[in-house]
């Protein structure tokens, strides 16, 4: 049951674990102001601008170019801010 109900909540592409088990993606939700877009906000994204997360530079490779640009400056952004 929760199972169903987180996936209901979010999708997470390009999944996988690092060594200690971790599940690393991208997660994708619903943008609580447009109830009918799906689930198009990178959630990744949206808490490196909030400063709720860090970038972690370790799996950058393994990321797109665009990716990597979006989430290095994001957390520049939170950082400038404190």
């Amino acid at each position: 049951m929760l199972r169903t109900t987180l996936l209901l909540l979010f999708f997470c592409s390009l999944a996988h674990a690092d060594i200690t088990g971790r599940v690393l993606g991208k997660v994708w939700v619903q943008p609580a102001d447009c109830p009918s877009c799906g689930k198009t906000l990178d959630a990744n994204h949206a808490q490196l601008l909030a400063g709720m997360a860090w970038w972690y530079r370790y799996y950058a490779k393994e990321q797109s170019r665009e990716d990597r640009g979006r989430y290095e400056s994001a957390e520049d952004e939170a950082k400038a801010r404190g």
